[in-house]
């Protein structure tokens, strides 16, 4: 642990003293663009949705149209990256993160001029709300489903041992709400840890919620709130991973991954990811699917979504719920993701 922290605090003086000062705030160029991938018609399917990918040598935004089963370049600047895409657990806001420059020094990246973009899905506007600074690491998080959490770690400028933690709270309109730095001191502290994104248990009526109960076989179970009746609908090996409902609370979607007690929350086995779609009308996992090391996943309209990673390549599986099939497959030169490409996580953003 000795010669851990000593390693630590080494590489964070050296890295300090070479980019110390190094934050300039421009916001130069962004730009909303167009080319279509096809436009094939597919009747009955209407709305879209937003992706991390490839656009020239840097990750902007994709924006997919499910009619066309077509995507199009959507926001893409010149001078940023795109680092991360989060949904408001409705679907209707997304909040997006870019920095100008991703370095790397030792054990620590560091991030120049992160910004911060507010992206209203049903209208297709951005709009630019802030520049964070630059630092060690950026992690989000939705704290209900209309308030958006931001943290950023930075270097302290007078101790070279501290790291100041900034968290800012914003609502679904770009409004921050609140801001409070505190500080480690990485010598008696450790490094601050990274925020865990929480889980939607509870329906959006109200009515249900999912959980699980580790053992030997892990099992996940329907409860309805006020009756308080039960219902098995997993038993496996794997844990719950995340939650997320359908607006009306018809349908919930759930990750698994084989996880045993000792491992940490991240860690994985070679199995991967499995996502469950359950149907409350049905009263039954209407389907199963596979999705490797992927953990990110979404619902919109009657469509599970999701990050489809195999071998470092990066690709979006579209699984219709309504005809229990593959709806559709994104495959981009690069890689994409729906929050990130897998890539760009490497350096800790």
């Amino acid at each position: 642990m000795f010669r851990y922290r000593y390693f630590v605090f080494i590489s964070l003086v050296f890295f300090i003293s070479i980019f110390s000062g190094c934050t300039k705030d421009d916001n130069n160029n962004k730009s909303l663009i167009g080319t279509k991938k096809s436009e094939k018609k597919t009747p009955g399917s209407t709305g879209y949705f937003y992706f991390v990918g490839m656009i020239g040598e840097k990750p902007g935004l994709y924006k997919y149209n499910f009619s066309s089963k077509g995507y199009e370049k959507f926001w893409f600047n010149k001078n940023e990256r795109v680092i991360q895409l989060s949904y408001s657990p409705g679907g209707n806001y997304a909040f997006f993160i870019t920095v100008e420059n991703i370095s790397k020094v030792g054990i620590f990246s560091y991030l120049t001029n992160v910004r911060l973009y507010l992206l209203t899905t049903k209208t297709s506007e951005v709009f630019f709300l802030k520049n964070i600074g630059s630092g060690f690491q950026v992690f989000t998080s939705w704290e209900t489903g209309s308030i958006f959490k931001v943290i950023l770690n930075s270097p302290d400028k007078g101790i070279v041992t501290y790291v100041n933690q900034t968290t800012a709270y914003y609502n679904t309109f770009g409004k921050e709400l609140m801001e409070q730095t505190k500080t480690y001191d990485i010598t008696k502290d450790g490094y601050p840890n990274p925020v865990k994104t929480k889980s939607i248990n509870i329906s959006p009526n109200g009515k249900y919620r999912l959980f699980s109960v580790d053992s030997l076989s892990n099992s996940i179970f329907l409860q309805e709130i006020n009756s308080g009746k039960t219902m098995l609908i997993s038993s496996s090996n794997q844990r719950l991973k995340q939650t997320v409902w359908s607006k009306d609370g018809s349908v919930v979607a759930f990750s698994t991954a084989n996880l045993s007690p000792q491992d940490s929350a991240d860690s994985k086995s070679k199995e991967g990811s499995n996502f469950f779609i359950y149907s409350l009308l049905e009263n039954k996992v209407i389907a199963k699917l596979h999705a490797g090391e992927s953990d990110n996943f979404i619902l919109i309209n009657n469509f599970l979504i999701f990050d489809n990673k195999q071998n470092n390549n990066s690709s979006i599986s579209i699984f219709d719920i309504r005809t229990k099939q593959d709806f559709d497959r994104i495959i981009i030169k690069g890689g994409c993701g729906l929050q990130a490409i897998s890539q760009i996580q490497d350096y800790g953003a």
